[in-house]
């Protein structure tokens, strides 16, 4: 039996109410982290020092689980970047054939035939390399841009987790 999973989009619909016992996607808790900081401010407190610890405890908390977020985001660009490399390294090993031919053509150590041949084969390649050159400098600025804001990220992925996912923050471990 599989699991009736909804997407709500309605602010008023809560994840319990739109799928019963079942997981909601893309209905996460939105701004997250925002909202917990938010209401440590916003809350009454006895005195200002118990205002100052609470507060700081929930943005640590808050920290903390952006920074679990973090770690993976550096793994995934640290792969990107070697990737890249290689991909590059390929990239430059065809133009220095093609630039190795046009110097065996220019002093006239390959036929015209062989050269062709030989060109023919370094353009199918060249033309294979720029899709992948494209696809892994999208990949690089995608992973830049999680990893230039973080909090945001960490954020974005929390909203499309299913609700009963994500746990609360717990201040109470930071005080």
């Amino acid at each position: 039996m599989t699991a009736r999973i909804k997407r709500t989009d309605s602010p008023g619909e809560s994840a319990s109410e739109a799928s019963g016992s079942s997981p909601v996607y893309g209905s996460g808790p939105q701004n997250f982290l925002d909202n917990a900081r938010i209401n440590a401010r916003t809350a009454a407190y006895p005195n200002s020092a118990a205002e100052t610890a609470h507060v700081a405890a929930v943005d640590a908390a808050a920290f903390d689980r952006v920074h679990k977020f973090e770690a993976h985001l550096i793994a995934n660009a640290e792969v990107t970047v070697v990737h890249s490399r290689a991909v590059n390294a390929e990239a430059d090993d065809i133009s220095k054939r093609l630039y190795d031919l046009a110097t065996q053509v220019q002093r006239g150590r390959i036929s015209a035939s062989d050269a062709a041949v030989e060109f023919e084969t370094l353009r199918r390649e060249a033309a294979g390399m720029r899709g992948r050159i494209v696809k892994t400098l999208h990949q690089v600025e995608t992973d830049e841009a999680k990893v230039t804001d973080p909090y945001n990220h960490a954020q974005r992925i929390m909203s499309k987790m299913p609700v009963q996912s994500v746990r609360p923050l717990n201040p109470s471990a930071f005080m």
